[in-house]
């Protein structure tokens, strides 16, 4: 009996590439998330010398103790309940549009999360 398993090595290649190109896209995107939510502080508080405290927009030295400001604050994002998204499945039947039900969705996070 002889072996007759003969793999096309290039269309492997390729494959194999793809792959891993499509990898790197989903790390790349990750990263994008990470950063589109992760709050990022709008100024940055300093202290000199004699204890007088200032505004500036990016950090100078660590000598003079620099503070993140951020516009809100830190608090963690509430997401819907199952109870909550249940909800949502019976505003199947309803009669708004797409862009409708997701203003109507966006305004109910809004809410829960007190913006």
């Amino acid at each position: 009996m002889t072996n007759e398993f003969n793999p096309d090595w290039a269309s492997m290649a390729v494959m194999v590439e793809e792959q891993q190109r499509m990898a790197a896209e989903i790390e790349a995107l990750k990263r994008l998330l990470d950063n589109a939510f992760s709050p990022q502080p709008v100024a940055w508080m300093m202290t000199n010398a004699i204890g007088k405290s200032y505004f500036r927009k990016k950090p100078q030295d660590k000598v003079f103790n620099p503070q993140p400001v951020y516009t809100r604050s830190q608090s963690p994002w509430i997401e819907f309940t199952e109870q909550e998204v249940d909800q949502f499945h019976n505003w199947k039947d309803c009669t708004w549009s797409t862009n409708e039900l997701v203003r109507h969705v966006a305004a109910a996070l809004k809410e829960k999360n007190n913006g």
